[in-house]
């Protein structure tokens, strides 16, 4: 998969397993070190987030509590937020 040379988001419902989710995540960010810009990742149902818990350009966006209120009431399915750090 090429990923575009511009800021990114990515909205993802839970796609793949943990090592197709790994691929994808490592080929996303190895275009970001070739390329350093905003990328962004909305992942919801996130049942493989230790993928992206493990990489260390990414940081978890933490939402307002209101948000996550919101969220929750209109879907049964969480989502975290992971945003590239700035430094490749």
């Amino acid at each position: 998969m090429n990923i575009p040379e511009l800021p990114c988001i990515f909205f993802m419902f839970n796609p793949f397993g943990a090592d197709v989710m790994q691929s994808f995540l490592k080929n996303a960010l190895r275009s970001y070190t070739a390329n350093p810009r905003a990328m962004t990742f909305v992942y919801v149902n996130p049942i493989n987030d230790q993928v992206f818990e493990d990489q260390k350009m990414l940081i978890e966006k933490k939402l307002p509590a209101f948000i996550n209120l919101k969220m929750a009431l209109f879907s049964p399915y969480s989502a975290r937020i992971y945003v590239t750090t700035g430094t490749a």
